[in-house]
């Protein structure tokens, strides 16, 4: 999932750059769901 500002004219198929900020993702275990981090 990402959140992208209503401002952003993006289009399907149009290929852009994207940057994480770490400190906030969470991650999961895929079979128990868990949050690993």
């Amino acid at each position: 999932m990402v959140r992208a500002g209503a401002l952003n004219d993006y289009h399907a198929g149009e290929n852009i750059t994207i940057h994480f900020d770490m400190t906030k993702c969470h991650f999961f275990d895929a079979e128990t769901e868990i949050a690993i981090r």
